[in-house]
This record gives structure tokens, C-alpha cells and sequence, in this order.
């Protein structure tokens, strides 16, 4: 038994090695402008109080996406705050973050998660075209 799971670990090493760091997030990676995306990745551990292993890791999952979207918010607001963003544009810039997606999700032994969020950098562009904002 010992044997097979030495060989998995040493497998799944090998696979996260050829597919990249980048590919596979480990865990929480700052959010970044990739170009034309907004992109972060966040951890996290499950639920204790579930039982059902499927069910653990849909809640380490979900709680992983909310730290995204929250550091998504963040970001947006740091950017509205230096240029003095009128009200209803900040919260049309803050509506577009739900429309951020899981690009990559690591699901991890212990049911716990890692996963990625993205948005394009046009989502945000489109309701605040501003002078001086990572958009």
C-alpha cells in the first residue's frame, strides 16, 4: 500500500512539474493583470462540520472562489479610490466581478482547494472607461 502511494505522490509531482506552475496553483497567488485578464488564485481548507467527502470539497471549492472574488474587489476598489471614481461607476465596475470565472480548480487530498479566477480586462472597460485604472 505504502508502495502505491509513493508511486501516485511521485506521479502527480511529475505531472505538476510538466504542466507548470502556472497551470496548476497550489495555492493563493497575488492577483495579477495577465495580459488582457485579471487573474488570482486563492486556498482553501473545507468545512469541518460536513461529512460527506463530496460535499467537503464543493465547500473548500466555493470558499476558495469567495476569497477570489474578494480579492477582486479589493483590486477594484484600490483602483476606484486613487481616481475618485463616481459611486454608480464603482458599482458597475463591482457588478462585472460576478461575471468572474474558474479557469483552473486543484482539488487537493485532504478535500480542501485551489482554484483561479479570471475576468477580461473589457468587462471593466466597458462600464468605466477611466484615465489612470490597471484597465
Amino acid at each position: 500500500m505504502k508502495r502505491w502511494v509513493v508511486t501516485l505522490t511521485v506521479a502527480s509531482l511529475g505531472l505538476a512539474g510538466a504542466l507548470g506552475r502556472a497551470q496548476l496553483p497550489m495555492g493563493d497567488e497575488d492577483l495579477r493583470v495577465d495580459g488582457e485578464l485579471i487573474v488570482v488564485a486563492c486556498f482553501a481548507a473545507p468545512d469541518e462540520r460536513i461529512g460527506p467527502l463530496a460535499a467537503r470539497r464543493l465547500s473548500s471549492r466555493r470558499r476558495a472562489e469567495d476569497r477570489c472574488r474578494a480579492a477582486m474587489h479589493a483590486f477594484v476598489d484600490d483602483a476606484m479610490d486613487r481616481v475618485m471614481a463616481p459611486p454608480d461607476v464603482a458599482s458597475r465596475v463591482h457588478e462585472r466581478l460576478a461575471g468572474a470565472v474558474a479557469v483552473r480548480v486543484r482539488p487537493l487530498a485532504d478535500a480542501s482547494a485551489a482554484v483561479e479566477l479570471s475576468l477580461p480586462l473589457s468587462a471593466l472597460r466597458a462600464v468605466a472607461p477611466l484615465e489612470g485604472v490597471p484597465w
